[in-house]
């Protein structure tokens, strides 16, 4: 159609003609990039509505190809940094682990063979020695445990959370001074049944270690949440209880309330690994607790499945 044609000396089945010709080729234009098609281009042809429309659309695709090079660069340096998790977690895995195995087999031999030979003293130092190496051994377990939370995930399946618990249970195998109780009203979960099972066992076995009564009792529950996309649990105990000044970092790797002599102590990487593996969930975690009673610790589950978290 000639430019130079004003709206005025147009008929009208010219101007709905024209219209609805632009028209179709902007909206074929949009189809196109709907469908991931980003090398396409609006034609602009003339000054009126239709070209500005095709100017912002041809804008809108140049900022889109934009984002596209910058979510391909992102991908690449996300790709590279996995690789070097990847390749730092080999190092740790093979290349310290491998050492501290030595020193605890050698430490044990000088324990069982030479015993004689060493003082009390002496004696006490391979002791000290192989503790140290055990705990560091732990440490790198834990620290490589972390590391894999987010890349490496089970498909997600469905179980009821009180068989999950009792999974839980029957793993850690507590002792008989230790009374655990399972609510009955537990609901069925979309879970990765792995990792909701090591959040169980961990915070049953601090449960079990921060506790000075003669009869430990530890109670599992299920909180009706007003929250309907959510379910609530809480795990509770009479245990040592937490100051409130602590309840907030807990949570934080390396982050340790008593040493390894006291109640057994941890390598500060247990909690944080629990939060990370709820939050993968789609949930929260957190505690409440009075000192000298005991400690509940509450975190809630997103339900749906695994593409609805």
């Amino acid at each position: 159609m000639d430019e130079t044609l004003s709206k005025k000396e147009m008929s009208v089945q010219e101007l709905r003609d024209y219209t609805e010709e632009r028209l179709a080729d902007i909206l074929s234009v949009l189809s196109d990039v709907a469908l991931g098609d980003l090398t396409v281009e609006a034609v602009v042809e003339s000054e009126d509505i239709f070209g500005s429309v095709a100017m912002g659309v041809n804008a809108m695709i140049k900022g889109l190809r934009e984002l596209k090079e910058q979510d391909k660069e992102k991908s690449m340096l996300l790709e590279k940094s996995n690789q070097e998790l990847e390749d730092f977690v080999y190092i740790v895995s093979h290349d310290l682990k491998a050492p501290l195995r030595a020193i605890i087999g050698f430490a044990e031999f000088l324990k069982e063979d030479y015993a004689d030979r060493l003082d009390k003293q002496g004696q006490d130092y391979v002791r000290r020695m192989v503790e140290s190496a055990e705990r560091m051994q732990q440490l790198i377990n834990d620290l490589l445990e972390l590391s894999r939370i987010g890349r490496y995930k089970n498909p997600y399946v469905e179980i009821n959370a009180g068989e999950l618990a009792l999974k839980a249970v029957e793993f850690i195998n507590p002792p008989d001074d230790v009374k655990i109780d399972i609510a009955d009203d537990m609901p069925d979960i979309f879970c990765d049944e792995v990792r909701m099972q090591q959040v169980l066992a961990n915070l049953i076995t601090n449960a079990m270690k921060y506790n000075d009564k003669e009869k430990k009792k530890i109670e599992i529950a299920w909180i009706p949440n007003e929250d309907e996309d959510l379910d609530e649990f809480t795990i509770s105990d009479n245990g040592i209880g937490i100051e409130a000044k602590h309840l907030e970092r807990i949570f934080k790797i390396f982050q340790r309330l008593h040493t390894r002599d006291e109640y057994g102590g941890g390598t500060g990487v247990g909690l944080n690994i629990v939060k990370k593996i709820i939050e993968q969930h789609g949930g929260t975690i957190w505690v409440e607790s009075e000192v000298g009673k005991g400690t509940c610790f509450h975190f809630t589950l997103c339900r749906g499945e695994e593409d609805e978290v």
